[in-house]
């Protein structure tokens, strides 16, 4: 676009105008007249008639442009007018007041105007003077009289008028350079305008033959696409072939106790279906003596932040006991609440059963044997009923080794020195020792080295006090082969509560322990196959929106850094960067041209875009991922004021992981480049955030975001 006027009037208007004019206007008293351009060259030829036609003609050159004595006293009283900026009147050599105009165009003089404006002179002296300034063109005193007498007298209102004519002659010229002026810049745009849509015609030419192009590859990427989830389905389905069919209980609770989730195992420990036991509170399947429990280990997981191992009775739908140990981890929110409890359900009832058989029997011989042996001391006859007594007492102790020699479960009983004095069959079977072997020895023989000594001085401080020890070892059978192990190791006391001897009921728990590490191997392979795929979608997206390339990449790296700077679990930052990875993967479905359109895009272009979010929230749905990631994806455009889409929902009907992902997703916007702008830079979309907190975006995550940024040193790679 021109932005500084021509310089010359005639660049602009027309001559046969400004002839016109002249004529006409300037030429008022029938003298003479013309206009000048700013640098005294003629914009019109000079004009001439009556008395100073003859003038002249003998004092001009040929070419009437102005080469002698009129052309020198126009032009000097014509530029006295320009540089002043104002109207000016001097006397030519010819005897008449020139009168000059200046023509202004904003304040700025780009020529001038000027005409004869007075009649001829009468008195003697000065036609003689004129006559002496023109002898060289041989002009007489008769001749310049006779001019004088010829031309016609005019009133001083006329010689006003001719003045006024002037000005407003400088005035017209200079509105019609305006108007030519602003033509030409009209006629500049419309050769631009032209030639734009000659470049968008060839662009939409491009543009539709890479379409067919496009509607290849997109056909080509739907393939992949159902490749992919074909292999998402196929993994969502080993995954949850692990999680149901797993030997364990798993169950996820609320804040409350609430059972949010559970896996087959844990719903048919409980006597009930998975849909059914979905809500219910955990406490109704807990025998009313344990309830209180029940909670003290929650709250004992919720205030500690690490593992909290609890055991505890069930009551089940049929009403039968089942014994079980709880062991809890909780989730925390932005705030540090425990906002879910993920908790592992392991049936012990066998365990227990042994556990109280084996201590109800040492009990009663406890007890029997304290009475029998004070009836010892009393008369023969009840020495004799003692010995009937004490035969029925070794039938119950029969009873009792044949319980224990029986067990699915090792018994050894040591003395307070830790030497073994007795082992049941099943330590045998478990460790490949006989008792002969073993009788005499310490426990010590079975340590593999990978228990910390800390938790062996643990044990015997425990047990030593008269408590019991309940604990895990990874212990070394005969042949070298390594085990697991689940050991309650409790004292037993005399008459007079003394110890005399420790009991150690031992429980294989190998296979268990084999299962929770191939599931977490599997877990992990299957998350390794689900960041592969993400890159995977990822990737096709990216290809088609070369102006987005890479967004998705770092809003996945700002979104988990400010949920870690909320303080939020490991596990929900895992989720949100999962979800920031492909937030926009429903853009697949959006037509390319649209997403890269330079311009401003049309009322259904817009809502085509506003699709993406359902789009990919519809693609991930049926994904069993460890974390709600489609949900995070349906409301990532969603704003706390219920502004946003696909939805309008609002405040805490938008979940945490979307509205943090929301101003990440807002700031790597603004920052970027963008086919219709050019990038904001990082402190305009600061800015952005912070001013609308609260209203569209959670205040937490903006103050984190900024924090971030200001203080962390966060910075987009």
């Amino acid at each position: 676009m021109t932005t500084k006027p021509p310089s010359k009037i005639t660049d602009l208007v027309p001559v046969s105008l400004l002839n016109f004019l002249q004529k006409f206007y300037l030429n008022y008293l029938h003298t003479s007249a013309t206009i000048y351009e700013r640098d005294g060259a003629h914009a019109t030829s000079m004009i001439t008639s009556r008395y100073c036609n003859r003038l002249a003609d003998a004092c001009e050159a040929k070419d009437g442009k102005g080469e002698g004595i009129c052309h020198k006293d126009r032009w000097r009283v014509s530029k006295k007018s320009i540089d002043l900026n104002k109207p000016y009147n001097e006397k030519c050599s010819g005897g008449l007041i020139i009168h000059s105009v200046p023509i202004m165009l904003n304040g700025t003089p780009i020529g001038a105007a000027n005409a004869a404006v007075s009649n001829p002179p009468k008195d003697v002296e000065a036609i003689k003077k004129i006559a002496e300034r023109f002898k060289k063109y041989e002009i007489s005193i008769e001749e310049i009289k006779k001019l004088s007498e010829e031309h016609e007298d005019y009133p001083e209102f006329v010689l006003d008028a001719a003045k006024r004519q002037v000005e407003t002659v400088a005035k017209t010229v200079a509105t019609f350079y305006e108007i030519f002026y602003k033509l030409h810049l009209k006629e500049e745009d419309l050769a631009k305008q032209i030639t734009r849509r000659k470049q968008a015609e060839e662009k939409l030419q491009h543009l539709l033959q890479g379409l067919h192009v496009h509607q290849k590859e997109l056909k080509a990427q739907n393939n992949d696409l159902r490749q992919i989830r074909k292999i998402l389905e196929e993994s969502r389905n080993r995954y949850a072939d692990l999680y149901d069919f797993s030997p364990l209980g798993y169950v996820t609770l609320d804040g409350i106790g609430c059972i949010r989730d559970i896996n087959l195992t844990g719903a048919t420990l409980l006597g009930r279906k998975q849909l059914e036991a979905a809500g219910m509170s955990f406490s109704s399947f807990v025998d009313k003596s344990a309830v209180e429990i029940f909670y003290n280990h929650l709250q004992r997981c919720k205030n500690s932040g690490d593992e909290v191992v609890t055991e505890a009775l069930l009551r089940v739908k049929d009403g039968r006991p089942v014994d079980v140990q709880l062991s809890s981890l909780p989730v925390y929110d932005a705030k540090r609440r425990a906002i879910l409890y993920r908790t592992v359900i392991t049936d012990i009832t066998k365990r227990k059963q042994a556990e109280l058989a084996l201590k109800r029997l040492s009990e009663s011989l406890e007890q029997q044997v304290t009475e029998r042996t004070a009836e010892l001391t009393k008369t023969n006859e009840e020495l004799r009923t003692k010995l009937v007594e004490r035969k029925r007492m070794k039938e119950q102790i029969h009873k009792l080794s044949h319980a224990v020699e029986q067990s699915p479960v090792a018994v050894i009983i040591t003395s307070t020195e830790g030497d073994i004095e007795y082992v049941n069959p099943y330590f045998t079977q478990l460790t490949g020792y006989t008792s002969e072997e073993v009788i005499g020895q310490n426990p010590r023989i079975l340590k593999s080295g990978e228990t910390p000594p800390e938790e062996h001085k643990r044990l015997w401080e425990t047990i030593t006090s008269g408590g019991t020890w309940r604990g895990e070892f990874y212990n070394k059978k005969k042949n070298g082969d390594l085990y697991w192990e689940y050991v309650s190791i409790s004292p037993i006391k005399n008459a007079e509560g003394v110890i005399t001897h420790f009991v150690a009921v031992e429980e294989d728990v190998t296979e268990r322990k084999q299962i929770e590490e191939e599931r977490k191997h599997s877990l992990e392979r299957l998350q390794k196959a689900l960041g592969g795929t993400i890159q995977a979608l990822v990737a096709m997206v990216e290809m088609r929106d070369p102006y987005t390339s890479g967004h998705q990449r770092r809003v996945a790296d700002l979104a988990p850094a400010i949920a870690a700077e909320m303080g939020l679990s490991s596990e929900l930052i895992e989720g949100i960067r999962m979800a920031g990875a492909i937030h926009d993967i429903g853009k697949i479905a959006v037509p390319a041209e649209i997403l890269s359109k330079p311009g401003k895009i049309t009322e259904t272009e817009f809502e085509m875009i506003k699709a993406h979010s359902q789009i990919g929230y519809n693609i991930l749905k049926g994904i069993e991922f460890p974390w709600p990631v489609a949900k995070i994806v349906l409301q990532h455009q969603e704003r706390m004021d219920g502004s946003g889409y696909p939805a309008g929902l609002s405040n805490g009907k938008i979940i945490l992981e979307a509205r943090i992902l929301a101003v990440a997703d807002v700031v790597e916007a603004m920052s970027s480049h963008r086919p219709y702008r050019p990038a904001l830079g990082i402190d305009t979309a600061l800015e952005g955030i912070f001013k609308n907190r609260g209203i569209l975006y959670d205040s937490d995550a903006v103050d984190a975001c900024v924090k971030l940024f200001r203080e962390g040193g966060f910075k987009f790679e």
